[in-house]
């Protein structure tokens, strides 16, 4: 399957984004609470980078249009849904 041009798809670092992508991450995260989970800051939101084991952002031309943060077990990523599944899991990605 090939991904359309226009769009291009990066591994997310807290030490390569630029801080005009972590805003618009972090607007975009806030935008859409609460079907996702709320970000006290943009702190908040690289701390969770830098936890994850698997993350993308999604641009089409300059603008972020989506993103993936995502923990593994063993994580100390404290959410209540992310305890749940470690209570129920081995392995998982969440």
């Amino acid at each position: 399957m090939a991904i359309d041009s226009k769009f291009k798809m990066l591994v997310l670092s807290p030490d390569r984004a630029n801080d005009d992508q972590l805003q618009k991450i972090y607007d975009l995260n806030q935008a859409n609470t609460p079907e996702v989970g709320s970000l006290e800051s943009k702190k908040h939101l690289i701390r969770l980078i830098e936890l994850s084991s698997y993350n993308l952002l999604v641009l089409k031309g300059d603008e972020v249009i989506g993103f993936i943060i995502c923990m593994r077990e063993s994580s100390s990523y404290g959410s209540e849904n992310y305890k749940f599944f470690s209570k129920k899991l081995k392995k998982f990605l969440y």
